[in-house]
């Protein structure tokens, strides 16, 4: 199967919502309660679902910030502020940056320049010519996805390969699918998703 012509989806679902769930302390509304019974589904279906909810509660809508735009997500603790710069997530008292520097095949790859966000209710964009980053904010977490409309030049056989810089005071562990803040307890993970 060739990429032209079709859009190539690299996503990282609920890579958020896995990587940094934080059992609320607190009630939920009966609508964010039921989401939590499609924790038994395939990732890629939870991704959707929580999307989808999120779209329609405002609760999960992103807010205008001077420097971009605010995620707040009450059923896990979470807020996320998008900014041209990077994306910085916060919880309880832990945060997490994320920047995508690059993306392409191995040595060459193309850097990525700061653009402003874009926010669709629950949605926030950053758009990058052919590469779209995003992040879908709902009751099962933060998603995050990268939407490629064609191959950034001859692969050669290479993988495609994105570059991201992290930061703050969380570690992430792929094989674990946890984040831990410096000198405190994992987060327990939401799913079996894979996170990374």
């Amino acid at each position: 199967m060739t990429l032209t012509g079709r859009l190539l989806s690299i996503g990282t679902s609920l890579v958020v919502c896995s990587l940094l769930h934080v059992q609320p302390a607190f009630s939920q509304s009966s609508a964010t309660a039921r989401v939590s019974d499609a924790t038994s589904l395939p990732a890629s279906a939870q991704a959707q679902i929580s999307a989808v909810l999120g779209r329609d509660q405002r609760a999960y809508h992103a807010a205008p910030q001077p420097r971009g735009f605010r995620f707040e997500n009450p059923s896990n603790r979470l807020t996320t502020d998008c900014t041209a710069e990077r994306v910085r997530l916060h919880v309880v008292t832990a945060e997490w940056g994320l920047k995508l520097q690059g993306y392409g095949y191995v040595d060459e790859l193309a850097v990525t320049k700061p653009v402003a966000p874009l926010a669709t209710a629950n949605r926030v964009e950053y758009r990058r010519g052919a590469l779209n980053e995003w992040y879908a904010n709902g009751p099962l977490g933060l998603e995050q996805g990268f939407d490629l409309e064609q191959p950034p030049g001859k692969s050669h056989g290479e993988p495609l390969t994105l570059a991201l810089a992290v930061s703050g005071n969380m570690l992430a562990s792929a094989a674990g699918r946890r984040a831990i803040p410096a000198g405190g307890r994992p987060y327990r993970p939401a799913s079996n998703a894979d996170s990374f």
